[in-house]
């Protein structure tokens, strides 16, 4: 999230509903991304570490 303004400068030649869709897919990405790496934390880090490999 922090990064997309920079992107949508970088990507100076796209129509102004393009940056739109861009911009919004940049926010569900990351939006993603938190839950995806709470979730590996969880399944290889904690599980495993309490000695339940076989779940991870």
């Amino acid at each position: 999230m922090l990064s997309s303004p920079l992107v949508l400068t970088v990507a100076g030649t796209l129509s102004v509903q393009a940056k739109e869709y861009l911009k919004e897919m940049m926010y569900i990405c990351s939006y993603y991304m938190i839950g995806k790496s709470a979730s590996s934390v969880t399944i290889g880090g904690i599980f495993c570490a309490g000695g339940d490999t076989r779940l991870g």
